[in-house]
């Protein structure tokens, strides 16, 4: 391997060690450990030379130390490295794509409180009746004591000789520790794991440049350290726990008394690394280390009484895999920071036993760390006089001296009772899988007694307190229940749980019966020592009751005693033939299809409701059929279940497939027997014979579709009672229908008549009009049909019928009414529907006499001098009206010998001496109503031989002109103009003032626009301050 000289940049602060308690990591000051992709080269790193700080920089080199087990290479700083430096170096070298990881070299330490004081009682392995946390060892040595083919390794500070433990328990070890100040043996890395002694002074505390410098940087004293801190002889304290010598009469009793101890030193003054654990982990394991020796004898089990704060190191973690994949379980403290353990390595690592640390009381320790990376709590004592865990120790304050017996206290006191009770497991079942010691030791652990402090009622702590005979009793072999506890001998059976004690992995299951062959299941699986799944191929199995076996590979076995019953397959029923019968008597069962009927078998209907009757002569024909004969006579009708019972008492019921049926029902009538098509129908009564209980009712129609009754009751077989919506239905006669529940019905033909709802009348409009012309109404009613017809009537009068009908709802009738020349008066209105039903309204409608209308006269002029026959055109003129002229201040004119039509009056008017001027034209009919004619009747006065016409008859085409001339001796206002026979004004010829004398004024036949005027007759009027006369000119063309 390549050796190289990285170069950085310095940035210079003092390095500090961890204060015991501390719960911060603590990074080596020297070392950084990287890793290298598989395909990468080693290569140099530089740190960009821009970065500044407030601190002072200065060159420094980076050498490559040496290569550890699992691809990490080990670098050395030339310099000491502050913590923030180290930070930021990783951190560059992370940024390199060739590397898949880097981390600083973590500091670990012992897990054990400082403690001076020494007992001799050891109440943390006593029984749980007598001391709350104890491990409840007497029990579990009753059962094994240990076992000398189990290696354990602890990897601590080392081991001394002692007289309370045998020279020939201890297999060689190894120094892993690599930095000689910290080894404090003079040397590195060596096959001598001796505690020289990990004492530091308090002037080594405040001496940066000592391994045991206490940093103020992660919350030591330096440089005001006062207190020496003696060698702690942990490894020694820790080995005596898990196996001292015991019955020996002498000192301390060991967990195991058999088991080998493997001491692994990986802490020395001021602690240890990660990088040097990691290799101890490795070599313990028995896999190999560069540099080392091999370790001829690998531990089972891992005891790690030691830990730092912070994230679980990659190279650790790495280790503790590989240990765990060569068969190691691996224990370790959850450290003493009274803080969450997963803040602390290794216990936060995976694959790893953490240890919690109790009290005598089996409260939390007051330093324990605790939490979810807790696995499991045992006893590691308080500081406190006979609450410490007693162990082995030595008097030497510095170096070795003579032997002693101390307690500690802490979680790694507590570790190497767990580690301890799992060399027991092992000396029991050497055969043991990792997971299968991780289980047992949750599995077995003890409840937490009420009250106990921080633990009870919480996951603190773990899966309990730690227990030895618990566990080793979970290793005995013993079945206690299944379940399923029964089979059919139909194929196989699946056992979901069988539960026991001490089942390993690869055990076998039977099935055993005197007189019988063996069962043996198939695709068992031991889920955990309390637990196998498995299936019982039992098809063709004798029935009865069978022993269960569980066989372990190491010939361990236990038996449950008439604990699986196989039985028949239940009957099953398929069909019933005949499936229905009348309830008038027996019936025959020709077959009773299903499988699995033994002889003896008994059916039975059964109906909820209703109590259960039984088959007569009922005969097992073969597993397949069975005839009977059922008693109905009486029985409900209704559908049944069929159920047939083997002796056994395994059952089938076979639901609803029989039916009891009444004899065909009959109905005989109805009532009410009819309603009215406008809601709901209230059916009293239908009567007739044999209804069933919940009958169905409805009306049927060829044509229409059906209409069902709702709230039918059956008030007794013969009588029934519904409601049945017939709103909107079909006017006619329908059929009513009686289903029974078992579909028989009756008939009863065209029993029931759904009418219409006749018409109703509530008013018309308008409801009047004159007898001329046509005039649209609205009838308003209630219940009119499609189809129907509206008409006005009247007594000796023709009938007038509505035309052009529509509907609106069937609310109103929209419709026209011809009513020109009908009579006059009160007129009833009536209508009638399709089905013939009608309503009248009585002299509804009031028909009057149209009013007189003028609508022109042969003339609007005439001269006062002679009687002037008058035509006058219009309508509405009854006979007998009357003509008369009216003009204010003049007596009225009367008519003579007035004729009238409808449309023309014929009559003569006396004008003689008739006050000339504008008569207002009146038509007065008989029933006293009267028109206007709307201009007004002049009448001209004779003409005096004071004006004259030259020219009266012309022609305008040929140019032709009439001379008026006229005079007058006074001046004043004079006018000449031109009205044509209606009356209306056709020219000016002339208007305005004049003095007095004669004029002639000049008419060429146009009118006021220049236009030509008609062929006619035409008046002049010629008005002076004297006189006003009229003269005619006749205009031909």
């Amino acid at each position: 391997m390549k050796i190289v000289i990285l170069s950085f940049a310095l940035f210079t602060f003092s390095f500090t060690q961890a204060a015991e308690n501390d719960a911060r990591p603590v990074y080596h000051p020297y070392r950084i450990l990287v890793k290298y992709k598989s395909d990468a080269v080693k290569k140099d790193f530089s740190l960009p030379s821009k970065k500044t700080s407030a601190f002072s920089q200065k060159g420094f080199s980076l050498s490559h130390l040496r290569k550890t087990e699992g691809d990490f290479d080990v670098y050395k700083f030339s310099s000491k490295m502050k913590k923030k430096d180290t930070d930021l170096v990783l951190e560059e070298i992370r940024k390199d794509p060739d590397v898949e990881t880097a981390e600083p070299v973590y500091k670990a330490k012992i897990f054990a409180a400082p403690n001076d004081t020494q007992y001799w009682a050891q109440w943390h392995y006593h029984s749980s009746v007598s001391e709350a946390a104890g491990l409840n060892l007497p029990l579990a040595w009753d059962i094994v004591k240990g076992s000398p083919t189990i290696n354990i390794a602890v990897i601590d500070t080392g081991i001394l000789s002692h007289e309370d433990i045998s020279v020939s328990r201890i297999l060689g070890g190894y120094d892993m520790i690599s930095d000689v100040d910290t080894a404090n043996d003079g040397d590195g890395r060596d096959s001598n794991p001796s505690d020289p002694g990990d004492w530091c002074t308090a002037a080594e505390q405040n001496d940066s440049s000592s391994p045991c410098y206490s940093d103020p940087f992660y919350g030591g004293c330096a440089p005001s350290c006062t207190q020496n801190y003696w060698s702690s002889w942990h490894g020694l304290h820790v080995a005596g726990t898990i196996g001292a010598a015991t019955n020996n009469n002498l000192g301390v009793a060991g967990i195991d008394w058999n088991a080998k101890i493997i001491p692994v030193r990986v802490l020395g003054k001021g602690g240890g690394w990660s990088d040097d654990i990691a290799d101890g982990i490795r070599w313990a394991a028995g896999l190999p280390v560069t540099g080392a020796s091999s370790n001829p004898n690998p531990a089972r089990i891992i005891n790690m009484s030691l830990g730092g704060a912070g994230p679980c190191p990659t190279v650790i973690q790495n280790a503790i895999n590989a240990a765990v994949s060569a068969g190691a379980l691996v224990v370790a403290a959850a450290g003493n920071s009274s803080s969450l353990a997963s803040g602390f390595f290794p216990a936060n690592c995976s694959n790893v036993i953490s240890v919690a640390a109790l009290n005598k009381n089996a409260d939390l320790a007051s330093y324990s760390n605790y939490g979810s990376a807790v696995y499991i709590s045992a006893p590691g004592g308080e500081s406190s006089a006979g609450n410490g865990v007693l162990s082995l120790g030595n008097n030497g304050v510095t170096n070795p001296g003579s032997d002693a017996y101390f307690e500690k206290n802490g979680t790694s006191m507590a570790t190497p009772h767990v580690t301890g009770l799992s060399a027991l497991m092992l000396a029991f079942k050497p055969n043991l899988t990792i997971s299968e010691m991780t289980y047992n030791i949750s599995k077995s652990a003890r409840a937490f007694p009420a009250g106990s402090t921080i633990c009870y009622g919480t996951s603190n702590c773990g899966a309990g307190i730690a227990d030895a005979y618990n566990a080793l009793n979970n290793l005995k072999t013993s079945v206690n229940s299944v379940s399923p506890n029964f089979g059919r001998n139909d194929g196989s059976v699946s056992i979901t749980d069988l539960s026991g004690t001490g089942f390993l992995s690869g055990a076998s299951v039977k099935l055993k019966r005197t007189g019988y062959a063996d069962i043996s299941a198939i695709n068992v699986n031991v889920v955990n020592l309390n637990k196998i799944t498995c299936d019982f191929p039992i098809g063709g199995a004798s029935t009865g009751t069978w022993n269960i076996e569980v066989l372990n590979v190491d010939g361990s076995s236990a038996t449950l005693s008439s604990a699986f019953n196989i039985i028949y397959p239940p009957p099953t029923v398929t069909s019933i033939t005949p499936d229905n019968g009348v309830n008038t008597g027996d019936l025959t069962v020709t077959d009773l299809s299903g499988t699995g009927f033994i002889n003896g078998a008994s059916v039975k209907l059964s109906r909820v409701g209703y109590s259960e009757f039984s088959a007569n002569s009922v005969n097992v024909v073969s597993s397949n059929k069975i005839t009977c004969v059922l008693p109905l006579s009486g029985k409900e009708a209704g559908v049944w279940s069929v159920k047939v019972q083997n002796p056994d008492g395994q059952s089938f019921v076979l639901s609803d497939a029989f039916t009891i049926k009444l004899p065909p029902p009959s109905v005989s009538s109805i009532s009410p027997s009819s309603a009215t098509n406008n809601g709901v129908a209230t059916i009293n009564a239908i009567r007739g014979n044999n209804f069933s209980d919940n009958p169905s009712v409805r009306f049927t129609r060829s044509g229409y579709g059906d209409i069902y009754a709702s709230n039918v009751t059956k008030v007794s077989v013969s009588t029934i009672t519904c409601t049945i919506n017939i709103n909107g239905a079909a006017a006619g006669f329908w059929n009513v229908v009686v289903r029974n529940s078992d579909g028989q019905e009756a008939v009863l033909n065209n029993g029931f008549e759904i009418k219409n709802l006749p018409p109703s009348l509530s008013s018309v409009y308008p409801n009047t009009a004159v007898n001329y012309g046509n005039m649209n109404i609205r009838i308003t009613g209630s219940s009119f049909m499609n189809g129907i017809s509206a008409s006005l009537k009247k007594s000796g009068q023709s009938d007038i019928p509505c035309t052009g009908i529509s509907l609106t709802g069937n609310y109103q009738i929209n419709c026209l009414l011809f009513l020109s020349g009908k009579t006059a008066g009160a007129w009833d209105v009536y209508v009638a529907n399709p089905d013939g039903q009608s309503a009248l309204l009585p002299g509804a409608f009031v028909i009057n006499n149209e009013a007189p209308y003028v609508d022109s006269l042969s003339a609007n002029a005439a001269i006062n001098s002679e009687t002037f026959r008058l035509e006058i055109y219009g309508h509405g003129f009854l006979p007998g009206a009357s003509v008369k002229l009216s003009k204010s201040g003049s007596v009225d004119i009367n008519a003579l010998t007035v004729s009238v039509a409808s449309d023309k009056i014929i009559c003569d008017l006396p004008l003689s001496s008739a006050a000339p001027g504008d008569w207002r034209l009146i038509v007065t009919n008989t029933d006293s109503q009267y028109s206007y004619y709307g201009d007004y009747f002049h009448i001209i006065a004779p003409a005096a031989e004071k004006t004259k016409i030259y020219g009266g008859i012309i022609n305008p085409s040929q140019n032709e002109k009439a001379h008026i001339t006229y005079k007058s001796s006074s001046s004043g206002k004079f006018s000449v103009k031109i009205y044509d026979q209606a009356g209306r004004l056709v020219m000016t010829v002339f208007e305005g003032s004049r003095s007095a004398g004669s004029y002639d004024d000049i008419w060429s036949g146009i009118n006021e626009s220049g236009k030509k005027v008609s062929s006619g007759v035409y008046f002049v009027e010629i008005e002076t301050p004297e006189y006003k006369e009229t003269k005619r000119i006749l205009v031909l063309k």
